[in-house]
């Protein structure tokens, strides 16, 4: 009761306070679903757009929980503040320069503070990742019922997630004032897709999360104004293999109404053939990070999971940095 109390009070203030500061559009910028309030805010370029930078979608995957499939959130009234984004899924940063970290300004995460060569772990990513963005035009209502397109980033499966400056729709959303744009993180590289010896199932984790995204986005995004039987998935690159995977995967029940693939296809994909059958590129990993249990995947499973993530994502990415790519010999992890 207390905290039903306290929730009320924190959404009173907070609804004061937007209403005085974002020209009375208070209660627009306050979403209510069966998972949380979401409290947004209007675009500083254009203030006709809604935005909410961090929805959950999921539980954590931590701990005992890495390397599992998505779980559903439960009904909740916490109140989440949706104005900031939340940390990409776990990945790293490598230290070779590119022409996407060096000369196409915007084509990666932002990593605050971070240098765009870093060779470290990406410092705004993190295992508890697994949220979307919302941006909707800024008059929508429950009642709008606006198509809605679902967009799956790129990345090539090792990086990626929704604060990609070059891929924030706020301004196509300005233009058109007839949509709703919602872009999802999915888990990437080794916490994605392990192809560990002590896993059994299905543990393409990636397509996981992003049909979990698909499912809240469908139960829940008529309270943002759009229409759960309008959604558009379209992927870019690694997402646009997804998207490719997504009709092969769930072809009896999509949710979805239309795809579009925009560079990548199914053939090819990690979920469809792996270059590691035996798991040996997993177990390599686990022996570096101290984990020598090859004669018991499972053991090897369960002290992998203990280990930080950052010493993960710094081994691997720094072992990558140093040739794995044109020595085709080496393990790929």
């Amino acid at each position: 009761m207390l905290q039903k109390a306290l929730n009320a009070l924190i959404l009173l203030i907070v609804t004061v306070t937007l209403a005085s500061g974002q020209g009375g559009h208070g209660n627009d910028l306050i979403v209510h679903t069966r998972t949380g309030t979401f409290i947004g805010d209007l675009n500083d370029t254009y203030p006709d757009v809604r935005q909410f930078k961090y929805v959950p979608y999921a539980k954590p995957p931590v701990g005992p929980k890495r390397w599992t499939s998505p779980e559903p959130l439960d009904n909740s009234a916490s109140i989440i503040d949706s104005t900031v984004f939340g940390p990409a899924c776990s990945q790293y940063v490598s230290s070779l320069p590119s022409i996407y970290s060096l000369n196409v300004t915007g084509a990666n995460i932002l990593n605050y503070g971070e240098s765009p060569t870093a060779g470290q772990v990406a410092r705004d990513s993190a295992e508890d990742c697994l949220s979307l963005a919302i941006w909707t035009p800024s008059g929508a209502t429950p009642t709008s019922n606006l198509p809605v397109i679902h967009f799956f980033t790129g990345g090539g499966d090792v990086n990626g997630g929704t604060n990609i400056p070059a891929q924030l729709p706020s301004h196509w959303v300005h233009r058109s004032q007839k949509h709703i744009v919602v872009t999802s993180n999915y888990r990437v590289n080794i916490f994605s897709f392990p192809n560990a010896r002590g896993l059994s199932g299905n543990t393409n984790f990636a397509f996981q999360d992003q049909r979990l995204a698909i499912e809240w986005v469908a139960e829940n995004i008529a309270s943002f104004g759009g229409d759960p039987s309008r959604i558009t998935l379209w992927g870019q690159s690694a997402g646009s293999g997804m998207s490719d995977m997504y009709l092969s995967t769930w072809y009896d029940d999509p949710i979805i109404r239309a795809s579009i693939s925009s560079s990548g296809f199914a053939l090819g994909y990690p979920g469809v053939k792996s270059a590691d059958p035996n798991g040996t590129d997993f177990t390599f990993v686990a022996k570096s990070m101290g984990c020598d249990f090859e004669d018991d995947p499972e053991r090897e499973l369960e002290c992998m999971r203990r280990v930080p993530m950052p010493q993960i994502e710094n081994f691997i990415g720094q072992y990558q940095d140093n040739g794995t790519v044109w020595k085709a010999g080496r393990p790929r992890s």
